[in-house]
């Protein structure tokens, strides 16, 4: 890439694009991923009484009888029929839950606390792509990373910490709805919570934002 200047290097989150400088100094063009273009159309159009459960994981114990994983469906826009989507993302970046905010499906994350013991799949050099790779086959930060104290590559949970802040779901999109706690998510779910229009309309409203981000940039 140091031999032609025709080369563009792209992030798809904030994520991607601090790690990219963090490695490499180089200041990637921000290209978010945002599916608005696929999804054009598709949006939030509750006709269910149930919240749908999008994660790997089995559902937690004691979950509320209206939080369902839903079983196979025909189509994404299937899941605008439902009152919300709880998620527990597992990468720091997942076009599932990138599909749900583009269709305005009001979306219950953890916070980032709660959230890092979920996440297994942060870096490029570690589980489970790279899982023989050892702290000191890691790569070197760039001299002009202005993360010095933390690296991304590490296990320590402060290190994890201050990564997933870069996270755009956990920490960056705005309208939604945070719980730091299994009892603080049951609480949300059985409300049913009167905001769920409101949620919607504002994630929409945001939609419209990061549309014209994304044509700007490209």
């Amino acid at each position: 890439m140091s031999v032609s200047r025709r080369h563009i290097v792209g992030a798809k989150s904030l994520y991607h694009w601090e790690y990219i400088r963090h490695y490499t100094g180089i200041l990637p063009v921000f290209l978010p991923a945002t599916l608005l273009d696929a999804l054009r159309g598709i949006s939030y159009s509750p006709s269910r009484p149930e919240f749908i459960w999008r994660s790997h994981r089995s559902l937690p114990p004691g979950a509320p009888p209206n939080l369902i994983k839903p079983q196979r469906y025909n189509h994404v826009s299937e899941l605008t029929a439902y009152r919300g989507a709880v998620v527990l993302p597992y990468s720091v970046n997942s076009g599932k839950v990138v599909e749900l905010y583009a269709m305005n499906i009001p979306l219950f994350l953890p916070t980032i606390r709660f959230g890092k013991q979920f996440m297994n799949d942060r870096t490029a050099v570690g589980r489970p792509y790279c899982p023989k790779f050892t702290a000191e086959s890691h790569p070197k930060r760039h001299p002009t990373s202005p993360y010095n104290e933390w690296s991304p590559n590490s296990d320590s949970p402060k290190d994890i910490e201050f990564w997933m802040g870069f996270q755009d779901e956990l920490n960056h999109w705005p309208c939604v709805e945070h719980f730091d706690s299994w009892d603080e998510l049951y609480v949300l779910v059985r409300a049913g919570s009167k905001r769920l229009r409101d949620i919607s309309a504002c994630m929409k409203q945001a939609n419209k934002w990061r549309r014209f981000e994304e044509l700007q940039n490209w």
